[in-house]
């Protein structure tokens, strides 16, 4: 947590999930990131790992199926007041 914050000073709320594993479980996440956003939380940045993290967007944003993620990619989901999801983008470091 210490790193997040000397670089990041800004962030003010930062949590560890531990299912946020290559072989963690994506329901598990998305039930973890759902109960966020009913507590409130209205933006949320996720660092996880492949192919995880391909499982998370899937659950949360059916319609887009389960992206192809190539290492350091980044998606954004938004959720709509029902935890229903729309894969906005899906960016490639070579993209940027």
């Amino acid at each position: 947590m210490g790193i997040s914050t000397s670089f990041f000073p800004e962030i003010s709320n930062v949590q560890i999930i531990k299912s946020l594993t290559p072989s963690g479980s994506a329901s598990k996440s998305v039930n973890e990131i759902l109960a966020l956003q009913a507590s409130g939380v209205e933006s949320l940045l996720i660092v996880s790992h492949l192919p995880l993290v391909g499982y998370i967007v899937g659950e949360l944003a059916p319609e887009a199926g389960v992206p192809a993620f190539t290492t350091s990619a980044v998606a954004h989901v938004e959720l709509d007041e029902n935890g229903f999801g729309q894969l906005h983008s899906l960016t490639r470091v070579s993209q940027l």
